[in-house]
């Protein structure tokens, strides 16, 4: 892994002298080479790339749900959030009754309220976190399916 900063110059004189004390455990071998990655411009390109394809699983998974029985009661929200999405179930069903059919069928997907600080109680339309960074294109139609089959029965 490696990271890195950049700062205006008015910053940089600022910034070694406050925390110019770190050492860096990235080889100079590697920051030279992300230093061309980026200046001969293959850095942009990658991101670019990368902005492709994620929005064309993240289009052809929404297709997907909008096309599947569970569109009736579902609700897609914040699509254009990163690399996930959220699922609305507009349904009237307790979260803790659906996490325990998402378990008992092997279904990881997290709800939206496990990211909360306190827990909320009776939680009004449960919502999925859909990530989809690691779904492959080929399993969006399996996938989708597995989840209309389970929220269909509830």
């Amino acid at each position: 892994r490696i990271s890195y900063m950049v700062l205006p110059e008015v910053l940089t004189d600022k910034f070694y002298k406050q925390l110019g004390f770190y050492s860096c455990t990235v080889s100079n071998f590697e920051q030279y080479t992300l230093a061309e990655f980026i200046h001969k411009g293959y850095f942009e390109k990658h991101i670019i790339r990368m902005k492709n394809y994620y929005r064309s699983l993240r289009n052809s998974l929404i297709f997907a749900l909008e096309k599947s029985a569970i569109s009736k009661f579902c609700k897609i929200k914040e699509e254009e959030a990163g690399l996930h999405f959220l699922l609305e179930i507009q349904k009237n069903v307790d979260s803790k009754i659906l996490k325990q059919a998402f378990k008992q069928n092997g279904v990881s997907i997290p709800f939206l309220e496990d990211f909360y600080y306190e827990e909320i109680k009776n939680p009004r339309n449960p919502t999925l976190v859909i990530n989809y960074s690691g779904i492959k294109k080929e399993k969006i139609s399996n996938s989708v399916k597995e989840l209309e089959k389970l929220l269909l029965q509830i």
